[in-house]
């Protein structure tokens, strides 16, 4: 199975290798804890996995879907200007020989991540969060652009509203260093908070590299089955973050989207629990 295609610019010192993984190697490299892939390389081979067996009429029984978020708030007075020092992000910029050459690289650093796929086995439906990323709609409205299209030349006020949000598996940081208990216990304490469940176990899935070209940060992801007793009396709603549920059956439509409203990790995990879950 070719991974990449080859090339790279060899006149920078760059070289990027052909990979050809067995099935026993892709799968031993699904099952390794610390991968140093992003999501969608996992969720590629997880899908081919599942798909590589199956017949182009199984697709006919797909239930139909398309994601629509909740409670949509317009957005207007749209204004850019140069990023001061973030208290999230510490960018830099890092000078290094390859080889023979002298480069440099921009860093954006952050601590590294969790997320948490839960499943409400009373509701058959998986429990996700809405979140308001403003960036979305930035960048859906570049690509909708012409090429070379200033940020201030495009009309923001026709931009749709919806394309600010997204869904996300139920997340937080944790400090570099903490222990697995430790991080875990802030796992359960984030679904508390944000999405209202108290969890009574959670199932270490995989972790992976999020931010391959800047950051370099990590995220652990987790699986946890609930149900509606486990739900917490007089929680409400945390900030502008929805809980957001879908059904099972309709996933395998979720992840065929063409253009999906969730992140990779998100694809990765629905494909996981196809693959692994699914009774």
């Amino acid at each position: 199975m070719k991974i990449t295609e080859g090339g790279g610019n060899a006149h920078e010192g760059e070289y990027i290798t052909k990979v050809f993984l067995t099935e026993a190697e892709a799968h031993a490299f699904l099952e390794n804890d610390y991968p140093l892939s992003p999501p969608p390389m996992l969720y590629a081979l997880l899908w081919w996995f599942e798909n590589k067996a199956k017949k182009r009429t199984e697709s006919k029984n797909i239930v139909p879907y398309k994601w629509k978020p909740k409670d949509v708030v317009p957005l207007k007075d749209f204004k850019f200007e140069p990023m001061p020092t973030s208290s999230r992000f510490a960018p830099l910029r890092m000078h290094f020989t390859l080889g023979t050459l002298t480069r440099t690289w921009d860093l954006a650093l952050c601590d590294d991540s969790f997320a948490i796929l839960l499943y409400n086995e009373d509701k058959k439906q998986l429990v996700f969060t809405q979140r308001f990323r403003p960036a979305t709609l930035i960048g859906l409205a570049r690509h909708r652009s012409p090429p070379k299209t200033k940020l201030e030349d495009i009309d923001w006020a026709s931009q749709p509203a919806e394309w600010a949000y997204t869904l996300e598996m139920c997340s937080g940081h944790y400090t570099r260093g903490s222990s697995a208990q430790e991080i875990e216990q802030k796992v359960r304490e984030c679904v508390a908070l944000k999405c209202g469940y108290r969890l009574s176990s959670l199932q270490f899935v995989t972790s992976y590299i999020i931010g391959i070209s800047f950051s370099g940060d990590r995220q652990r992801v987790y699986y946890a089955k609930v149900n509606d007793s486990m739900k917490l009396k007089d929680w409400s709603q945390f900030e502008d973050m929805v809980p957001y549920s879908i059904p099972c059956d309709v996933i395998p439509s979720f992840i065929r989207a063409e253009t999906p409203t969730g992140p990779p990790a998100v694809l990765f995990m629905m494909q996981w629990f196809l693959n692994t879950q699914r009774q």
